[in-house]
This record gives C-alpha cells, structure tokens and sequence, in this order.
C-alpha cells in the first residue's frame, strides 16, 4: 500500500486529528513513534489505539508519608527532638539547648493572708479566718469562707500551737464497740467508750472550734449517734450528758458492710466545752463495732 510521510511538529499531540486534514486516505506516521488511520484514531506502535493521543500509564507506586517520633538526646540530636522519616531517609529537628537558671524570687511574709472573697485561691493555699489556719483541699475557695458548712468543701483546719496554745482538735480515727444493755458513751479522741459519762470517754475542747464527725458503723442494727455536750461533777466522775451539737444516723450493717453518716456543727463551739458521742444499742453488742473520726477546727 502506498504510505505518505507527513512530519508534524506538536507541543502536545493529545488530540484528535482525522486524515482529512492531510487530504490522505492512508494512514499517517507521526515521527515514527504513531500513526493516524482513516477513521482518526491514534495507532501506536504497541498496537493499541485510542481516540487521542493520550495514553494512560502504569500505576506509579504508592507514596511514603512523613512519620515523626520523640528522638532522645544523643548523636542525632544533643537536647534530643523530634526524628522524620519520609522516602528520603529521616531528618531531625532538635531542641535548643537549656535556658539559663532564673533568677530567686523574693523571699515570702511566712504568714498565711486572711480569707477573702474576692481573692484567688489554688489546692493547698493557706489562709486563715477568725484566727484559725485553714488549707485550700480545692480550688476556687473564694466563694466560700473557711469555717462554714459550705466551706467544708473548699477548706480543712489546719490544728497549730503547743501545749501551752492549743488550737482545735486534729483529725482522729478510733475503734470501738457497742454496747447490748442501752446507750453507749464513746469518747471522741480515745478508745475508751462506757455506759456512763465520766473524764475518760470524753474530750475537752482547747480553744473555740466547730466539731465534725464521720461515723463507719458495723452495728447490726444502725440508728442515731449524737455529738453531746456533757456536764461535769466537781469531785466526782460520773457525769451527765448535757444539749446535742450534731447527729446523724446509720443503718444496720450485714455482711461486713460499713454504714457511714457524717455531720458538723453549724458553728463554733467554745473553749472548755466537753464533748462526747453517744451510740445508740444494738442488738448485738461486743461482737460488732465502730469506727470514729472525729475533728475540731
């Protein structure tokens, strides 16, 4: 068959380009590399065609993304930093070397500042009100003063001073029993515990404080234990019980499950007041007991 050679110079042959243009009916070769036949399509030289010069590769391989990691200090990195790996290799990018020591900050009053409401406090900030020292147990005790029920749950008494100075009664947690015949009087800082008042179940308030108290009760049959004022008996020991300060109650306990009730005075109570706690019977006695944890702040 007779073949024209027709040379086209293209910046892109991605294009349709029928034989009529050529005014030929045969096919043309483009450069040696494809060739147009009669209906416009391109050949190439592996002997598929298309409708256009575009001719779809292979598949390329898959990209590597960049991965980073903590890099320790060391030969890559002094102060250590960070390692990136990507097709390339791994590159580092490391921190600074350390910055010079600052410089001492000014020495502190040494006193706790008083509370304040509008202040700004943080867990364990000391402050102090109505002349007792108080630490932050949360933040944002602004909003309630140390000392008041409320504020029980951004403040806890700190007890301070020396015999001569005593200052409240610091946090204590003391077993004891129960009792089958009636009431039982426990002492709030001892283990001592009786049927009867006298100096050696009760304790003595040193200096104005309001008392709190939290029951773990192992009693089988629960009921009311009462924070009491007790009136003493000058050359005697055996006291009474004098007006309740707080109380709360517990249910029966079975399988070894501890019953807790908390409570706490609205208010301070004044020095030299004598305080006991009163439990209620059970119907089983030293089998069984509790636990007390007691404070006065």
């Amino acid at each position: 068959m007779f073949r024209r050679m027709i040379i086209i110079s293209f910046f892109c042959v991605a294009m349709v380009v029928p034989l009529s243009v050529f005014g030929v009916t045969s096919e043309v070769m483009v450069e040696g590399i494809l060739s147009i036949n009669e209906d416009g399509y391109i050949l190439f030289p592996d002997g598929t065609s298309q409708s256009t010069a575009t001719k779809t590769g292979p598949a390329g391989t898959n990209g590597i993304s960049v991965i980073g990691s903590s890099d320790s200090p060391g030969a890559n990195c002094t102060y250590g930093g960070v390692k990136y790996t990507s097709a390339s290799g791994d590159n580092y990018v490391c921190n600074g070397a350390p910055g010079a020591k600052g410089d001492k900050g000014d020495t502190g009053s040494g006193n706790a500042a008083a509370w304040s409401g509008t202040g700004s406090y943080a867990t364990g900030d000391l402050v102090t009100s109505n002349g007792q020292l108080y630490v932050a147990v949360a933040s944002g005790g602004s909003v309630a003063q140390p000392g008041t029920s409320l504020g029980d749950s951004y403040w806890s008494g700190v007890v301070t001073g020396s015999g001569n100075t005593a200052r409240g009664i610091p946090l204590t947690i003391l077993p004891h029993t129960f009792d089958t015949s009636g009431a039982f009087y426990l002492s709030p800082v001892s283990t001592t515990s009786s049927s009867t008042i006298g100096p050696y179940n009760t304790a003595l308030v040193p200096s104005d404080c309001r008392p709190s108290m939290t029951i773990y009760s192992l009693g089988s049959s629960g009921g009311t234990f009462t924070l009491s004022y007790v009136t003493p008996t000058s050359g005697g020991i055996t006291w009474s019980k004098g007006s309740d300060i707080v109380s709360c109650a517990v249910g029966s306990s079975s399988g070894g499950v501890l019953q807790v009730c908390s409570g706490t005075a609205a208010s301070k109570i004044s020095a030299g007041s004598i305080l006991t706690i009163v439990a209620p019977k059970q119907t089983l006695g030293g089998t069984s007991g509790v636990f007390v944890a007691f404070s006065c702040m």
